[in-house]
């Protein structure tokens, strides 16, 4: 029974001892199997990470590429533009020597024009010495009808003489020629009734091709005033006005406190070269005329300061 006893402890030693074995045969397995995991972690962590590093050599290779066409097309970028600057100089260059060229060619012509007007006035001037030396040889209506032509040459001649003296050579400043064509004519009439002319002229520049035909009317109307508006009268007075009256538009108006047409119907007869005159300088320039006897004669005309194209002077009614 000892001996029995005593194998039954054996025996549950061994069991014991068996079972320690087998636990910790078990934990052994399991450390492996977490040294295993561990492993298996650091795997996928090196398999990541080494993924990280192609992604990031990719990034950096693509940078590289994209910074190397980058400069290429700021390389391209400058060359177009130091190309357009160079362009552009060489096109002023041009340019300034053309624009020289032209200032040359425009003081040449400038010098021609008033070299013309120069002459012209010179001209106009022989032709005025002609007309006044043939009228010693006149009388009356005659005499009468070259010192008219006379005025009216002057009227131009002094026209030219201002375009020639003033570096502008294609507009007239009216304010001042229309003032010294009245004290022209008023000194190549003699006459014993005291005339006092009020000038009310604005500062206005006329083209040529208005300033002229715009003189001669005045020219008609002042010579009438003098031959005709104050007969038998000691004082009179001649309003002479240019005005701006719209934007486009300006107004010449003569008066005087005279006779007027209706007392003295040979001022202005139907067949008078003077209002013919008027009326087709005034057709010229588009100009709306009005003429009327009120407390003395009355001259209206409104006209554009631009011109229509030139159709030609006609005188006729």
């Amino acid at each position: 029974m000892l001996l029995k006893q005593q194998s039954i402890d054996l025996l549950k030693q061994e069991q014991s001892l068996q079972t320690v074995i087998t636990e910790k045969q078990q934990q052994e397995l399991a450390q492996k199997e977490k040294e295993l995991g561990l492993q298996q972690e650091n795997i996928d962590l090196l398999h990541n990470k080494e993924q990280l590093q192609e992604s990031q050599l990719k990034q950096a290779n693509f940078i590289k590429k994209m910074t190397f066409a980058g400069i290429v097309l700021l390389l391209v970028i400058v060359g177009l533009l130091y190309n357009q600057y160079r362009v552009k100089h060489l096109n002023n260059r041009a340019i300034s020597e053309k624009n020289e060229r032209l200032n040359g060619l425009l003081e040449e012509k400038e010098w021609l024009l008033k070299e013309v007007h120069h002459r012209v006035k010179n001209n106009l001037q022989v032709v005025s010495s002609l007309l006044q030396s043939q009228s010693a040889y006149l009388k009356d209506e005659a005499l009468a009808a070259v010192h008219d032509s006379q005025h009216r040459v002057q009227a131009m001649s002094l026209i030219h003489q201002k375009l020639y003296q003033t570096d502008n050579i294609s507009t007239i400043n009216m304010d001042i020629y229309i003032p010294e064509l009245v004290d022209y004519l008023r000194d190549s009439f003699v006459t014993r009734t005291r005339i006092v002319f009020v000038m009310d002229i604005e500062p206005v520049a006329l083209d040529v091709t208005q300033a002229i035909p715009l003189g001669l009317i005045i020219n008609e109307a002042v010579t009438n005033v003098f031959k005709h508006a104050f007969t038998g009268r000691e004082r009179g007075q001649v309003h002479v006005s240019l005005k701006q009256l719209n934007e486009e538009e300006l107004i010449l108006h003569i008066s005087d406190n005279g006779i007027g047409l209706q007392i003295d119907p040979d001022l202005f007869p139907k067949s008078s070269l003077g209002l013919n005159l008027m009326k087709g300088l005034c057709r010229d320039f588009n100009g709306r005329y009005n003429i009327e006897s009120k407390e003395g004669t009355h001259i209206e005309i409104i006209f554009t300061k631009v011109l229509p194209p030139y159709r030609g002077t006609s005188y006729s009614s």
